[in-house]
């Protein structure tokens, strides 16, 4: 029979372990704030959970190994909105896949490890439009006029993109004249294969500025900002398909072997692993103060939250 335990406040509560929880971790925790951290999958390693298993293409593509276990938790699915919305019971790759992250690291475990910045524009979607073509050219266009510009401009957001693309390992050039003040990436891009130099001398002789696209595997070893060390990819070509395979090596960039890590090493993070949260309590003013949640024996912990 489950049981419910009550757990003393902390800093910081963090729900889930993926790619910006698990660099919040390392933040606050490095700050000297206590956090803990809710996963509601496993702490995989790499070194040993994906070496032995990884090109099992069957178990990962279809059976889905490393994706949240639907008997955990599952959504629920229809095709149009007169269907009666099922649970979804299997990951199948006709319509039913569901690709969530399950474990420490979330998806960044095993996506295809692409990674780069949006265009200066994209922040000012709604201004540029307007200066460039009028208002009532984007009335026309969106009828619902629901776009609006970022808070901040790309030049603003330019110092958080270097910092995240440090402790990442983003590797590249640029992002060819999308990207005007951008130069080249923390580390250099993936080596050539010949099918790549061949599209891109092609694409040279035939007028065009072809650019390595920007990925988060690294292409050299080295330490990230936040001290953790970090392998080099060994290019063996099990990164892609349906995105769906780990990284043997750690190379490809994930907050489990990023981020995580260097949060641990603090001593500042409680990790509850294989646990399932169900429930926020807030106060009259709807702030959060508590976490309930199922850990790995079915009971109900209860941490409180301390606002910072």
């Amino acid at each position: 029979m489950s049981q419910v335990i009550q757990h003393g406040s902390t800093d910081v509560v963090i729900l889930g372990m993926g790619a910006m929880s698990g660099t919040v971790a390392a933040e606050v925790t490095l700050a000297g704030y206590k956090a803990v951290g809710i996963e509601r999958g496993p702490s995989w390693d790499y070194t040993s959970d994906f070496l032995p298993t990884k090109n099992d293409e069957w178990g990962v593509m279809f059976m889905r190994k490393y994706d949240h276990q639907l008997p955990v938790s599952t959504p629920s699915l229809r095709n149009n909105r007169n269907q009666f919305a099922l649970p979804v019971r299997r990951n199948t790759p006709t319509g039913q896949i569901i690709s969530e992250g399950h474990g420490v690291g979330g998806m960044t475990i095993h996506y295809g490890g692409l990674m780069g910045r949006y265009a200066p524009w994209v922040y000012q979607m709604r201004s540029q439009t307007i200066n460039r073509y009028g208002e009532d050219y984007l009335n026309n266009a969106v009828p619902h006029n629901d776009i609006q510009d970022w808070p901040m401009t790309y030049d603003e957001y330019v110092p958080y993109y270097e910092e995240w693309e440090k402790m990442w390992g983003v590797v590249g050039t640029n992002q060819g004249p999308f990207m005007p003040s951008l130069s080249s990436y923390p580390l250099p891009p993936a080596p050539d294969t010949p099918i790549g130099a061949l599209f891109k001398s092609t694409a040279e002789t035939m007028g065009y500025h072809p650019f390595p696209v920007p990925s988060s595997l690294a292409s050299q070893a080295f330490v990230n900002t936040y001290g953790v060390a970090v392998n080099q990819c060994n290019y063996n070509g099990w990164c892609g398909a349906p995105c769906n395979y780990a990284c043997e090596t750690g190379a490809k960039a994930s907050s489990a072997w990023r981020s995580v890590p260097a949060a641990l090493k603090t001593g500042n993070l409680d990790l509850r692993l294989n646990s399932t949260v169900f429930r926020l309590d807030t106060d009259d003013t709807g702030k959060v103060t508590a976490a309930r949640y199922y850990d790995a024996q079915d009971d109900a912990p209860l941490r409180h939250r301390r606002p910072i």
